[in-house]
Order: C-alpha cells, then structure tokens, then sequence
C-alpha cells in the first residue's frame, strides 16, 4: 500500500479495519507508523479506537506524537479535547516539551487552562518557567488560578514569590494560593501565612492552619497552641488536627492543661468524618473523665470510635455506672447504643466478679425502668433484658407495662426472658398473654404455661 494510499485509507475505514490494520504492524515498524495514522485515530469518536490508544499504544507514544496530540486540545469537539488530554497525562514528563511548546502559542483562555491543568496533572517540575511566564501576563482569572494550582502541584519553589504576589488581588485566589503553597512548603511560604493569619475571616483561617499542619515549624507548633485559648466551633478540630501532624513530624509533647481538655472534648462532642482519625487519637492519648463523658455523649456514631471509647470505658478505673445511669436517664440520641453498652458492662461486671454498689444499683433500676415505656420499640426490648439481667424481683413487678408493650417481637421477647422463671411469678403475665391478638404471642404463652404445670406434676 502506497502512502496515499495508506492516507486515504486511514480517513475511509471503519473503525474495526483501522484497529485490524493496525495491530499487523510489526511491533519495531509500530513507533515509525504511529505519526501517520494518529491524527486520524484521535478524530475516530469509536471506543474500540480509543481503548487502542490508551492500551495498546500508550507506550509507543512519545515527545513527538504529543505534539500531535496537543494540537487537539483546540478540537470544539469536547469529548476528543477530553481524550486528548487523558491521553497527554499518560504520557507523562515526555509530553511537557511539546505541552510547552503548544501552551506559548495558543492565545484561547480555555485553551490555556486546559493545557495548563495537564501540565499540573503530569507535574513535571520543566513547566516551571514557562507557567510563571504565563501567570505574569494572563489576565483571565480561570488562567490565573489554573497557573497557581499547575504551580503548586509541581512543587516549583522558584514559583512562591509569584504565587504570593496573587493573594491580594482577588479574594478568589487565596484559597488556591494557600493551597498552592502548602504543596511547595517553602520556610518563606511559613512566614507569609503566619504574617496574614491576624487580618483574615474564619474560613480563610481554617485553610491557612491546614496548611501549617502541613508546613509548619516548632514556632508554628506552639502558635497553634496559643490558638486554642483563642478559638471555639469547627476551627478548633483543624487547629487540633494542625498540631498532631506537627507532633507526629517533630516528636512534639502535648500539653496536657485545660484549654487542651477542653479542645479535645469540642474535637470528640464534633465527630465530623473529616476529624474522626483526630478524634480517635485523642480519645486514646488522654486519660480524664470529663473526656470520657463526652465521649459516652456520641458513642454509637463510629464503629472505630465507639472501640476506642468502650476499651476506655473498662480501662477507667475511678469510673462507676452512677455516671453511665444519669446519661440513660437523659434519654438522649443515643440511648440505644448506650444501652447496649450497658450489657456490656454488666457482662464485664460478672467476668471480674465485681459487686454493684448499692447507691449504683437504685440509680441504675430507676434509669433502666424509666425506658420501659420509651417511643422506640428496640429501647424497650433492651430495657426488658437488662432489667431482667439486673434483679428479676424487681422485673417481675414492671410485668403489668411489658405486656402492654405495642410491638410484637417484644411481647416474644418477653416471654423468651420468662421461659426460665418460676411459673407462680409469671402466670398472671402468662395468662394475660395468652389472650394476645397475635396468634404467636398467644400460642407461645399457653405452651409455656401447659409446660410449666406439666413439670410441676409429680
């Protein structure tokens, strides 16, 4: 097949024949060709064409074929603009030369941020220069962020001059300026912040102390600290998050006084996704009962945080269920995974051998009979189980409100917890339940009424 030929049959065929065609080519022949048929692959919208691109032929793709590809950043066809530049970006450091060459000559602002957000995507350092050089003179403010952002995320330091240089001219480009710094991380960076901090809004204050996490020195360390005292809401959770990544870097201490105590407990009573893994670390790193009590205020949110907070719970020697009781009798959110923290504790209680005080165990019987009658039917449940765990005497005489109980599964329940007790305490109940409008409440109380007699017979 002649060159024309070839040109022509590249533009005419389908795009099964293309990729057919294309993969007889001998693998050392593969780089020579590629030039002549790619403009004509990039143009193909076939998916079978694009996986080719992607896959097969992404490594015989270099500096030249990039400049190829380049020149379709142009297209006013979205989705090949849009594989150009995946395509670009797989490249890699190969394709900057000829990103570079492009991005000098283009004057379209969208293609300017296009083809300045592959060259941040790559992140080859080369860019460096040639970025700065357009951020100097572009004017459109889509190009301007574009630059710092490309900037920051090739880590060019030659850049931070400029990069500051852009924080007062629009209140639009802080965040990204911040942003930008805390990926180069320069010690000059450190000073700018720390010198704009004082004059900022709450929001703007809150990347800037991300970034200090980031960045930051023992000086930032110990100014963060005095932050505490100053600060109260979300902006004390990054402020607590900024100063464990600085004691994690350094090897810090953190004091522990009462401003400390009482971020840790604004950090724990938060419980944002964001500041889980903080929470965590605090919740283990120390030891106080006010901390605890927060911490009992949010159990049943996390499953990782709830097993930091219950491992604390047992490890608490001074701690008592007099605490655990009052919180129960708050009826608060999260009553449910409290009480079956409870079950929890009763069981360790027993392993342990331990006896319930007195003043505990008043405190604990009017808690837990208090919930009999709560709106949610599985807190009504764990209240019959636990009372019953408790002093069945005392059960026996909340019988007349358990047998009233609206929902099914807890009348069932009930008389799952009264199979085992002596049939004289539990035969009024019984035959009250025997008369049930469910069939299976019913049929379940008059089995074990009819078992219960039966054994009793000599």
């Amino acid at each position: 097949m002649t060159k024309t030929e070839e040109k022509y049959f590249y533009r005419s065929a389908g795009a099964a024949d293309l990729i057919d065609f294309i993969n007889k080519i001998p693998a050392n022949k593969l780089s020579q060709k590629i030039p002549d048929f790619l403009d004509e692959l990039l143009i193909n919208e076939d998916k079978g064409i694009q996986n080719l691109l992607s896959y097969s032929l992404i490594n015989y793709l270099g500096e030249k074929e990039a400049g190829i590809i380049a020149r379709h950043i142009s297209s006013d066809k979205i989705n090949i603009r849009n594989f150009a530049g995946e395509l670009l970006i797989k490249i890699g450091a190969k394709a900057v030369p000829a990103l570079i060459k492009y991005l000098v000559s283009v004057s379209d602002d969208d293609d300017l941020k296009f083809t300045i957000d592959i060259l941040g995507m790559i992140g080859d350092s080369k860019a460096g220069d040639t970025l700065i050089s357009v951020l100097l003179s572009a004017q459109n403010e889509n190009v301007i962020v574009a630059c710092i952002e490309a900037l920051g995320n090739i880590k060019y330091e030659e850049a931070v001059d400029y990069i500051m240089m852009c924080y007062d001219k629009k209140d639009v480009y802080k965040m990204y300026v911040i942003e930008a710094l805390s990926k180069i991380g320069s010690a000059k960076a450190l000073e700018f912040l720390h010198n704009k901090y004082p004059d900022e809004n709450e929001f703007t204050r809150l990347t800037m102390i991300e970034t200090m996490g980031v960045i930051g020195d023992e000086e930032t360390f110990f100014f963060l600290l005095s932050e505490l005292n100053e600060r109260e809401g979300a902006i004390v959770c990054t402020i607590m998050e900024a100063i464990l990544k600085l004691k994690d870097k350094f090897g810090f201490d953190i004091p522990f006084d009462e401003k400390m105590k009482n971020a840790v407990i604004q950090t724990v009573f938060a419980a944002d996704p964001d500041y889980k893994e903080v929470a965590v670390y605090l919740i283990s790193l120390f030891h106080d009962r006010e901390i605890l009590d927060a911490c009992l205020r949010i159990y049943g949110k996390d499953p990782e945080l709830d097993s930091i907070i219950k491992h604390k719970f047992f490890d608490y020697q001074n701690y008592n269920l007099l605490e655990l009781a009052a919180l129960i009798n708050e009826k608060p959110a999260n009553l449910q995974p409290l009480l079956f923290l409870l079950q929890h504790v009763l069981d360790e209680f027993d392993r342990r051998e331990r006896k319930i005080q007195n003043v505990e165990y008043r405190n604990l019987i009017d808690s837990i009979t208090k919930c009999l009658e709560y709106p949610h039917e599985e807190i009504r449940k764990s209240a019959m189980s636990i009372l019953f765990r408790l002093d069945t005497g005392i059960a026996l005489m909340f019988l007349d409100i358990m047998v009233r109980d609206d929902n099914v599964w807890n009348r069932l329940h009930l008389l799952d917890l009264l199979a085992d007790i002596d049939i004289e305490q539990t035969k009024d109940a019984l035959s009250v339940l025997m008369k049930d409008d469910n069939e299976m409440v019913a049929e379940k109380s008059r089995s074990l009424l009819e078992f219960n007699y039966q054994t009793e017979k000599p």
